[in-house]
């Protein structure tokens, strides 16, 4: 029965967040997949790290209202000697879970006796399906993928009703996992969308530059066109033949630029997509 009820969860995990589009989508996800099975996550918190601030910010919850006592929003992660310890002197920066030390060692932290934190802390705590309470707790690292991936930590509240063993262990590792997945695969798609963007935004400037130097090719291209025109269309023979030669290659290299730069601007055109093509047979070896 546990067994199957785990599996189902990670079947859960994986369905819920195949469609995350960024890293945001697949924390929220995974809290929600993670809520189906009260039996054995009587509730968990997905913190993501943030390098620049040097904190950890609530991302997802699942059981728990985010900005309780039980679970802060921003930890800071200056302080790891002070990571977790219970009293009334600590403000309300101060979190219960020992978020400093997991994102430091990347190792899990067993929290072994939430009795002892304090009664406002406990209170948010839920009661869980049989309404026993959770006497346990465990943060586990959520590891990033590559070099700019999100790492993580997930706290997560163990059932009073089970043993605290290898295959428990295993189980969380693997939930684990499947967060770690689907976070990397939600930050790798925001990624290359916004990479697309950006090959978007040079391609439309690569566009208006094609149109913008044609125009400013045609212009001297079409004065120095007519000039060598009118001397070449003179029949009074004043021009000698070799100065006419000289005359009809300038024209014919002109009109060769003149080609290219109207094919830049048809180019231009077609990617602005303000040509629509007009296909009609044609015999290929003879056009070529």
């Amino acid at each position: 029965i546990i067994g199957e009820r785990q599996l189902a969860l990670l079947r859960e995990l994986s369905v819920r967040t195949a469609d995350a589009r960024t890293w945001q989508d697949a924390c929220t996800l995974s809290a929600a997949a993670l809520a189906t099975n009260p039996h054995d996550i009587y509730w968990a918190l997905i913190y993501m790290i943030d390098a620049e601030e040097n904190a950890a910010v609530l991302s997802a919850a699942a059981g728990l209202k985010g900005g309780c006592r039980a679970a802060p929003l921003t930890v800071p992660l200056s302080n790891p000697a002070d990571d977790g310890k219970a009293g009334a002197e600590h403000g309300p920066a101060w979190c219960p879970w020992p978020l400093a030390s997991v994102a430091r060692t990347r190792q899990p932290v067993l929290i072994d006796d939430l009795a002892v934190l304090p009664p406002e802390v406990t209170a948010d705590l839920p009661a869980g399906v049989r309404g026993l309470p959770s006497t346990r707790a465990i943060a586990i690292p959520i590891n990033a993928a590559g070099a700019l991936g999100k790492a993580g930590i997930l706290v997560v509240g163990l059932s009073p009703l089970r043993l605290w063993d290898g295959n428990y262990q295993r189980f969380l590792d693997l939930v684990t996992g499947e967060i770690a997945a689907a976070i990397a695969n939600g930050h790798a798609y925001a990624e290359e969308r916004r990479r697309a963007e950006v090959l978007a935004e040079l391609d439309r400037a690569k566009t208006a530059f094609f149109s913008n130097v044609s125009h400013e090719f045609r212009t001297p291209l079409t004065l120095l066109l007519g000039p060598v025109e009118d001397l070449l269309a003179r029949a009074d023979g004043a021009s000698p033949p070799a100065d006419r030669e000289l005359l009809a290659l300038a024209h014919r290299n002109a009109l060769r630029l003149q080609k290219l730069v109207n094919s830049l601007l048809d180019f231009s055109r077609i990617e602005a997509g303000r040509v629509r093509a007009a296909y009609e047979p044609t015999d290929l070896a003879a056009l070529t």
